[in-house]
């Protein structure tokens, strides 16, 4: 790679270690889940090497020191929780030109409030129905911005992320409700929005569902 790392890879190394138990949220009383972390979806892990991009790590220290300014990519790798202070400093970096792409349960929570869904601050679109991946289907729409090698195909919702054990880590998907200044990329099988852009500034967020 002689440009060097093009691609950054959001890890959020504070809420890895706080939430690092087996349940999430002991102390609520609302531990009914397993909770994502970036163990299980961690693309730096081999997939981009695979791909022949050559990457770099970035955590909430590194947000909020703005290293992320010279970048124009970044993917988010499995924070269901996240800060919302490291929120705000990703909206600041997407209205520089950044393009942030999340995972259907990225920002899910923060540190003290479950299923609250901080991310939609910046991607400006609810979540309406969280479904089971596996029997539904995506259709890339025709007319939209971003995929356009693939428009108009339709491809089975059954992703897979497993661990080395064999473990089934894509537990969800999302139906999105996006905002007026969203953008619709693809649709599932009952017509809901499955992936969705929002430009903001002078970039944008790609919210996958």
């Amino acid at each position: 790679d002689i440009h060097g790392p093009q691609v950054l890879l959001f890890r959020s190394t504070r809420e890895t270690t706080l939430n690092a138990g087996i349940k999430p949220y002991p102390e609520l009383g609302k531990a009914t889940r397993p909770i994502q972390n970036p163990w299980n979806w961690d693309i730096g892990r081999g997939t981009l090497q695979t791909l022949g991009h050559s990457y770099l790590y970035l955590c909430d220290k590194g947000i909020k020191d703005g290293k992320m300014a010279p970048y124009k990519v970044m993917f988010d790798i499995g924070n269901e929780t996240m800060d919302p202070k490291s929120i705000e400093g990703i909206a600041n970096w997407v209205n520089a030109g950044g393009t942030f792409i999340t995972l259907p349960f990225t920002g899910r929570n923060t540190s003290l409030e479950p299923d609250s869904w901080p991310i939609s601050k910046l991607t400006n679109c609810e979540v309406s129905k969280i479904r089971k991946p596996g029997k539904g289907m995506i259709t890339i729409k025709k007319d939209q911005s971003v995929f356009k090698a693939l428009a108009g195909n339709t491809f089975p919702d059954n992703g897979s992320s497993m661990d080395w054990i064999g473990n089934e880590h894509n537990l969800i998907s999302t139906e999105l409700k996006p905002g007026d200044d969203c953008e619709v990329l693809a649709t599932f099988e009952n017509g809901k929005p499955a992936i969705v852009k929002r430009k903001l500034g002078k970039g944008q967020v790609i919210v996958c569902g």
